[in-house]
């Protein structure tokens, strides 16, 4: 993916993500409406591109080889991101991420 359209994705995500943090419940709903259908068919996009075969195994993500002739599947990334967003494990991990990056910051500038 080239640079600038991985720039526009991430201002996208950025713009909607700051709206929904900052706007009255009323317009949050009225963008919500019209949003999420295309965020869900960017997540069923993208999965559809990792299917899985009858094994549960990604045709994309890579299978690791450990000893010859001895396969190791690792999770399809992308069932794997898609299942710990959905889940809110990633919104929790995200948390604790901003949580430690303020702490360290103020610790800096103390």
């Amino acid at each position: 993916m080239s640079n600038d359209l991985s720039d526009e994705l991430d201002k996208q995500l950025s713009v909607l993500t700051g709206f929904m943090a900052n706007t009255d419940d009323a317009a949050v709903a009225v963008v919500a409406r019209g949003e999420i259908p295309h965020l869900v068919d960017a997540v069923r996009a993208l999965l559809e591109e990792h299917q899985l075969d009858e094994k549960g195994r990604c045709r994309v993500c890579r299978v690791r080889w450990r000893l010859p002739g001895r396969r190791v599947t690792t999770p399809c990334r992308a069932y794997l991101a898609a299942h710990l967003c959905l889940s809110g494990a990633a919104a929790a991990t995200a948390e604790e991420r901003r949580s430690t990056q303020q702490s360290n910051a103020a610790r800096l500038a103390a």
